[in-house]
């Protein structure tokens, strides 16, 4: 009887090991970006922004070549809320291709979904060339949005 015991007790414990070990290699989910700049990532800067009410701000980033969108929540941080980043040439003029949607429609670079810190990042590579940007907080009837477009010809 003791050997069945000390058996079963060294099955938990090496399961118990295994697991850990396991969790280790595999790692967790990705941290969340410290800031819009860390979002979109190195030697990207703040061209552009707009609040959405005091929800959430959409932010513009470049790079020198290729513009980034991020929607950063400042309410409601932790809480998963429907979020929008989106850049392109295209604009939003049809609306979202879906809900939840991460993709390319209508030349646009669109991340929809329910997040807990921001939405995006978001890129497009446009030189010379108009882009919109957009950012939405909330669903449609409790939410807002903002962003620009035609605009940063450049």
């Amino acid at each position: 009887m003791k050997i069945l015991k000390l058996r079963a007790r060294l099955a938990v414990g090496f399961a118990a090991a295994v697991f850990f070990v396991a969790s280790v290699v595999a790692g967790g989910p990705a941290a969340a970006a410290s800031s819009p700049e860390a979002a979109c990532g190195a030697g990207y800067y703040a061209i552009d922004h707009g609040n959405i009410e005091a929800n959430a701000t959409v932010w513009l980033m470049y790079n020198g070549s290729t513009d980034c969108v991020v929607t950063w929540k400042t309410a409601q941080i932790g809480t998963p809320t429907a979020l929008v980043a989106a850049v392109g040439t295209g604009g939003l003029g049809s609306g979202l291709p879906g809900f939840p949607f991460h993709g390319v429609s209508n030349n646009m670079d669109i991340d929809a979904g329910s997040y807990s810190y921001y939405a995006g990042p978001v890129y497009w590579y446009a030189p010379h060339t108009c882009i919109y940007w957009y950012g939405s907080f909330g669903g449609a009837n409790n939410g807002g949005s903002a962003g620009g477009g035609p605009s940063h010809c450049g």
